[in-house]
């Protein structure tokens, strides 16, 4: 019988090759994890399309140490610089032109002046005003008039939360596809931002109560991994704790998160019942049950309706309170893990003075290897954690395995 270490061994070999590692696509993804590759990436990109000079600003506000992002999928968090550039270059048109900027936009925010703690959503007119772009910036207090007013017509229920207005702004198929993840679209066709927990690492933000009042949001407790610990029953089929999983076999996030969870299941054997919904419509009312945690993003996965996670594992090893929590379990795949940190950030540290230098060959030489590097050790630290949350639905059966 293999012991515990050979079966993770097992399972993290198999999902460590190079073929396996393509996870940037686009400008700008909502579900991706963002790493310091994946930063040097967007930077050169810019520097070669203009928008050098825009980003000047924001990163000065960067530390050094700080370019090394750890998302929390569950609550659809990205950096800043993420929604910003996204803006900004909707508000160009994609044109990268300053002498031609979009016309006829309007940025209405709403903020609430009793939140001193709440994130500065103004941050937005900061790096488009850089640009020279031509918007109307309008800001209203919740309990103004037109703020209630704005409330009540688009059925706000987050705050602080911005509107944009503008026929130029769904012309672009690109913006539209990704602005379904974090807003709506009005009947008039107004653009509402719904997500201000993509902002929680720069400030709180306040959610409308049943009572109508907005009330200080306090955000789920979580457990390793960052899966959030639901307050729910263990839900069973058979007597057997149920796993469900749900991807697109057009997103490349669950493709990484997809043959992890299936290699870890099996190990459970007849202890559980694994409910693999990848490409599927299936278990859709299950799905939608949690509608308010992934609104409608997936990868989503629920461990006996006990923890439940949107996103991936992709940047799980730059979780220090997850490896601090499985080093007392996994003290020797710890150590593994934090010697291809360690390696990565010389790597890192290579790549930041090619990209001063301008040697783009080698900056994308090193990116490859720092990604590898990265997903080398996530993907190891992603089998632990949902090992370790089936052995607790299973009350850590069977033995072999937990």
């Amino acid at each position: 019988m293999p012991t515990k270490k050979e079966l993770v061994k097992k399972i993290s070999k198999k999902y460590t090759k190079k073929e396996l590692k393509k996870r940037v696509k686009g400008i700008i993804d909502f579900k991706s994890s963002i790493t310091k590759k994946d930063l040097l990436k967007k930077i050169s990109k810019f520097k070669k399309t203009g928008l050098e000079d825009l980003l000047k600003p924001l990163k000065k506000k960067v530390k050094k140490e700080e370019i090394s992002i750890s998302l929390k999928p569950n609550k659809w968090l990205i950096p800043a610089i993420g929604l910003i550039i996204l803006i900004v270059v909707i508000y160009s048109g994609f044109s990268y032109n300053p002498a031609a900027p979009a016309t006829g936009i309007k940025l209405i925010y709403l903020t609430d002046e009793n939140c001193d703690g709440c994130y500065d959503v103004t941050i937005n007119e900061q790096i488009v005003s850089q640009y020279g772009v031509e918007v109307n910036i309008e800001q209203y207090d919740i309990n103004s008039v037109k703020g209630r007013q704005l409330i009540n017509t688009y059925s706000i229920t987050k705050i602080p939360s911005f509107i944009i207005q503008g026929e130029s702004v769904q012309d672009n198929t690109q913006f539209m596809s990704v602005w379904s993840s974090v807003g709506s679209i009005a009947n008039d066709g107004t653009l509402v931002f719904r997500a201000p927990e993509l902002f929680l690492e720069m400030g709180d933000f306040k959610i409308k109560d049943e009572g109508g009042e907005f009330v200080l949001y306090e955000p789920p407790e979580e457990t390793i991994g960052q899966f959030i610990i639901t307050e729910d029953e263990l839900c069973t089929e058979d007597g057997k704790p149920i796993i469900y999983f749900f991807g697109s076999e057009t997103c490349i996030h669950s493709s990484w998160e997809h043959p992890i969870i299936n290699n870890v299941t099996s190990l459970f054997g007849d202890e559980i019942s694994y409910h693999d919904n990848m490409g599927t419509q299936g278990d859709s009312d299950v799905f939608n049950n949690y509608s308010d945690i992934h609104r409608g993003g997936v990868p989503f996965t629920i461990i006996g309706c006990r923890f439940i996670k949107i996103g991936s594992g992709e940047s799980a090893a730059l979780d220090n309170n997850t490896l601090a929590e499985l080093n007392n379990t996994y003290p020797s795949e710890i150590a593994e893990v934090s010697e291809l940190i360690n390696a990565s950030q010389v790597i890192y540290e290579e790549a930041m003075a090619a990209y001063q230098v301008n040697d783009t060959e080698t900056l994308e030489e090193l990116s490859t290897s720092y990604s590898l590097l990265i997903d080398n050790a996530s993907t190891i630290v992603e089998t632990l954690v949902i090992r370790e949350l089936i052995c607790n639905v299973t009350n850590n059966q069977p033995a072999s395995v937990c």
